[in-house]
């Protein structure tokens, strides 16, 4: 028996792979988000506003997204795309001026000089008619300052528009970059801030149909128990569905199996290493949401014991009041008795009998 794994796409009949991990136009599935957010980040584009965000989790699409927003680009729409922003804002600006095409030399020069060179470029580009469009990917990663620095881009105007707009994709600790109060005056001047979703479970159905489809084999079988399991693992994320059919097709084609079922995505499973923390989020609070609840829990716990203790000790004041108050009449009590017998056994009394 030839135990050897046989090449799925022959097994299978597909033309190529329908589930390869890198962003591929010809295979972008347009889910509701996905349609959404393409469509709002184009309506920003076109009306020239300045400041734009998009965020999802990794693995959502948003890389493919950016591809075919750049491909549907109108021509008056200079772009200067950075998928390394974690810089300087002297590096960001060597950045985009090598982007332009713009050579600085080998002299070093000042944040000063490179500004001044980067806002003749974008006087230039008005002056035929185009306005630049900055597109910064993983933009999580920038440092508090090279933020500013875009800030201070964006200010380039002529006296009847703005010359550059600036769009920052990337996860969702972007949300949390950009909520800091050293950010303020950038974040009131974002006019568009869109989040991509994972696909439902009906979308996932789909987005696997149109994906084999593609390939060739549209009519290809899988049970419902197959894809609960998918949609499990996956938590409805693109590049995990696409890992996880990638191998659950090998699988299937080394046990000779003519359709996709459980047992398959089990053994794809068990070669695959762990989604990671980001897919656990999407469904469990953060550990820092944790953190505060159960500091919120334990404070609460204390303060109720703090309450309790307090009305113990002033009850247990009040009973020794009490004790004192009894024990101050207590002797007065005793002290007028012993007076009265002290009359009754007068000497005289019995003197006089």
């Amino acid at each position: 028996m030839d135990n050897s794994f046989p090449d799925y796409l022959t097994w299978f009949g597909l033309k190529e792979p329908p589930f390869r991990l890198s962003p591929d136009l010809e295979y972008y599935y347009p889910s509701k988000s996905h349609r959404q957010v393409l469509e709002v980040l184009k309506y920003g584009i076109n009306r020239g506003e300045g400041f734009m965000v998009l965020s999802g989790h990794a693995g959502t699409g948003k890389t493919l997204l950016l591809r075919l927003l750049m491909k549907e680009m109108p021509p008056e729409k200079r772009t200067a795309f950075i998928v390394m922003p974690s810089v300087s804002p002297r590096g960001l600006l060597l950045l985009l001026l090598e982007e332009l095409g713009i050579k600085t030399g080998n002299n070093n020069p000042e944040l000063a000089l490179l500004l001044k060179t980067f806002q003749e470029c974008l006087l230039k580009l008005a002056n035929r008619g185009e306005k630049l469009l900055i597109i910064i990917d993983e933009a999580q990663d920038l440092p508090l300052e090279t933020v500013e620095q875009l800030r201070l881009l964006s200010n380039i105007e002529t006296n009847k528009e703005k010359l550059v707009q600036i769009l920052l994709v990337g996860q969702p600790e972007l949300k949390n970059l950009l909520s800091d109060p050293r950010l303020c005056q950038l974040t009131q001047r974002i006019v568009i801030n869109e989040t991509l979703m994972p696909l439902s479970f009906e979308e996932m159905k789909d987005y696997i149909n149109f994906r084999l489809t593609k390939a060739g084999r549209g009519d290809l079988k899988f049970d419902d128990k197959f894809l609960e399991h998918l949609y499990s693992h996956s938590k409805g994320l693109p590049r995990l569905i696409n890992r996880a059919m990638d191998r659950a097709l090998l699988m299937a084609a080394a046990s000779r199996s003519s359709g996709l079922q459980k047992n398959h995505l089990e053994a794809a499973a068990s070669t695959l290493p762990e989604p990671g923390s980001v897919t656990k989020e999407m469904v469990n609070p953060p550990k820092a949401q944790k953190d505060i609840k159960n500091y919120i829990a334990i404070s609460a716990i204390s303060i109720l014991i703090t309450i309790l203790l307090i009305i113990g000790l002033f009850k247990f004041d009040l009973i020794n009041i009490s004790c004192n108050n009894r024990s101050q009449e207590a002797p007065i009590a005793t002290n007028k008795k012993i007076l009265k017998e002290d009359r009754e056994f007068n000497p005289s009394n019995f003197s006089k009998k």
